[in-house]
């Protein structure tokens, strides 16, 4: 099950690498163009550009709630769980995180942003709650 587990980690890894490199290239674009100075970020402002803002703050959400995320996996690693369910969840959470990114980036829109974050914290729930089953039996 290990290999299976990980398949939707490098999937969710490789996607936060994307992330953070599309939030990079637009922020090296945006001041090489002039349109932010560095004075005006220069204590963490927030002053970008509301597009540049939206990839920033969707790199930033994969520090937060996805920490449950990486805990079930090497829970479920470290203790060699057989648990066939947590596949299928963890393929869920990391298609809710995309899907989440792709609303936030895109359209914004704050409902179908909402539902795709609660459906992730759901799956989260939902692999806490095996991983506890198949450990305390």
């Amino acid at each position: 099950m290990s290999t299976a587990l990980l398949t939707p980690v490098f999937v969710y890894v490789a996607f936060c690498f994307v992330i953070i490199g599309m939030m990079g290239a637009m922020r090296f674009k945006a001041m090489a163009s002039g349109a932010v100075r560095g004075r005006q970020l220069k204590l963490g402002e927030r002053n970008w550009p509301e597009k540049i803002q939206r990839v920033s703050n969707v790199a930033q959400n994969q520090w937060e709630t996805p920490i449950l995320f990486w805990g079930a996996i090497a829970t479920a690693l470290i203790l060699e769980l057989d648990a066939p369910l947590l596949v299928p969840l963890a393929w869920f959470f990391v298609v809710t995180r995309l899907v989440h990114a792709t609303i936030y980036i895109s359209v914004n829109h704050i409902l179908s942003r909402f539902t795709s974050f609660a459906l992730g914290l759901v799956a989260m729930a939902a692999m806490w709650t095996v991983i506890a089953l198949e450990v305390l039996g």
